[in-house]
């Protein structure tokens, strides 16, 4: 029988005023993953991503959660950074966030791998307004190719169900630490 394998990130980051910083804030992330050996060379990937950032001055944009597109705020069907509360029609980004990905992976080779994913997220003005049914969806395939001296180029096309007019976003990566 093979177990599932899980990994975990916490990262935490704070600035404080009596540390010498313009500003004060606690940004707290949370992540973890689990791969699931299916047969043959299939696996099954879950992620989950949360985060939330407090300050007693306002947030600086730079430091806010966007979701949308590749990373680790990623939602693929979507442009990147695009699903974030708007002021006047412009991304401001979010003081928490809710990301959950379900990706397929057939990796054929060590250096050619492909995937099927299924992904949901938003960021949101603040951690009281996190709604579970408020959350854009996405659903695609992807092909990694690893290629040695450079890393891994990725391709994803994802088809965002939520979007004004429902429709397919090309996302294209380059990965120089390899396949995950």
């Amino acid at each position: 029988m093979i177990l599932p394998v899980p990994t975990h990130r916490h990262p935490q980051e704070f600035a404080k005023k009596f540390l010498f910083a313009n500003i004060d804030y606690n940004r707290l992330t949370f992540e973890t993953r689990t791969y699931y050996p299916i047969f043959w060379k299939f696996v099954l990937m879950t992620r989950l991503r949360a985060g939330i950032v407090t300050s007693v001055d306002e947030v600086p944009l730079y430091k806010r959660f966007y979701a949308g597109g590749i990373g680790e705020d990623g939602v693929r069907g979507y442009p990147d950074r695009s699903l974030s509360p708007r002021e006047n029609g412009r991304a401001v980004g979010g003081n928490a966030i809710f990301v959950n990905n379900v990706e397929l992976k057939l990796k054929l080779t060590q250096g050619l791998a492909f995937l099927a994913f299924y992904d949901m997220g938003n960021a949101f003005p603040s951690y009281k307004d996190v709604k579970l049914y408020h959350l854009y969806r996405g659903l695609g395939l992807g092909i990694r190719i690893e290629i040695p001296m450079m890393g891994v180029i990725g391709f994803d096309l994802g088809y965002g169900f939520d979007r004004d007019t429902p429709g397919f976003e090309p996302h294209f990566q380059i990965n120089p630490f390899g396949m995950f």
